[in-house]
This record gives C-alpha cells, structure tokens and sequence, in this order.
C-alpha cells in the first residue's frame, strides 16, 4: 500500500498507562485466504446526507449506518486479510480509500458477550494487550454517540512500515459486542482527525 508523504503534525501529548493491541501485521500465507461463501450485503452508498459533500453514508446489513469519506469503497478479501490477518471476514465490514493508509472495520462479534456488559469486556480486552509492542494509549472513556453508550480508546501503533494512529469503539448489539477500528498513519492525524470525529458522531445503531 502506498505510503504518502509524512507531515509534522502530532496526536496529542496526553497518554494514559492502560495499553491496547496494534493493528495485526500482514502475512503472505493470511493474504491467500479465500473469501466466504457469503456475499457482503452492498452498503447504501451516496445516500442522501446532510453531512458535507465528502462524506456519504453506509447502511449494513446488521441494522448499522454511518457516514465514511466518498472516496472510501469497501475493501477486497485480499486486502482484509492482509490488514486484519486474524478477524473474521464473514462477521465484518471493511472500507479504505484507495491508498490503503485510512480505513475502518466494523466487526459484529459472533460470541456473546459473556457477561452481558460490553464495558467489562472492552475494559478486559484492552488490559489483557497491554502488553503489545509498539503501543502507547492516547486516552480511553466512556462516550455516548447517537443515544448509545460506547467504549472508546485512542492508541498508536506499529504497522510493517509506518506508525498507525488508532481509534477503537466498543458498544453493544444483539448481546454480542460490536467494534468499530479506524486508523491512519500517525502522521495525518492532525489532518484527519475532525474526519474521524464527523464519521464516529453519524454512527447509527438499530
């Protein structure tokens, strides 16, 4: 995937001591996996939004819309697999410009939530990779988009050849978690981060 130019911005300088996971790194053997007999549903692109011009907004199958940049188109198999080597194709939903460099998964998880509380789940799952290498926490909290309680954290990370800025969402749908990841080179986070916060506040759960 092409790498564009860095810029001298930074993500903020605030970091927490809690640590999270990296986006997996990519494998020879994980990209020739072949795609699942089920077809992901086609999203409702270009649908009428009152976001700016863009942005245009996704409707998917599991009753979940939201607004992604107009150049984001959904993501080859071969592609996930090599960005995402250890999800589940056939639970998610990949979208990506056509670089590479800004993405977003959605993963509806297929097991249960445990527990029944997606906050004691996202808390766990983010303290059991605390000790990923190459991650450093930026923030994490409670949020509320859309009338809808979500875990969120902000990490950076290492990908094969250039550092990653990452925002993870946890939530709640059907009693099995649901996780929003979208990342970009750490470079462009000054310059895509109000981006990021338009795509996260259009999230629309059913």
């Amino acid at each position: 995937m092409a790498t564009p130019p860095q810029t001298a911005i930074d993500p903020p300088t605030k970091e927490v001591n809690d640590k999270t996971t990296a986006s997996p790194s990519a494998s020879t053997a994980e990209a020739e996996k072949q795609a699942p007999s089920r077809q992901h549903a086609t999203p409702t692109a270009n649908a009428p939004t009152t976001a700016k011009s863009d942005f245009k907004k996704i409707t998917l199958p599991i009753g979940v819309s939201l607004e992604v940049p107009s150049d984001f188109e959904e993501m080859p198999v071969e592609t996930f697999y090599l960005k995402y080597p250890q999800m589940d194709y056939d639970a998610s939903d990949a979208y990506a410009n056509k670089p590479g460099e800004k993405s977003i998964l959605i993963e509806h998880n297929k097991k249960p939530l445990p527990s029944g509380d997606f906050i004691a789940y996202a808390k766990r799952m983010t303290a059991s990779l605390k000790d990923a290498p190459q991650v450093k926490i930026w923030q994490q909290n409670e949020k509320n988009y859309g009338g809808k309680r979500f875990w969120q954290v902000e990490f950076s990370s290492q990908s094969v050849d250039a550092p990653i800025y990452n925002w993870l969402l946890c939530t709640e749908l059907n009693g099995r978690p649901l996780i929003f990841t979208i990342n970009c080179l750490k470079s462009q986070y000054g310059s895509w981060n109000k981006d990021v916060e338009h795509m996260i506040q259009s999230i629309a759960i059913k």
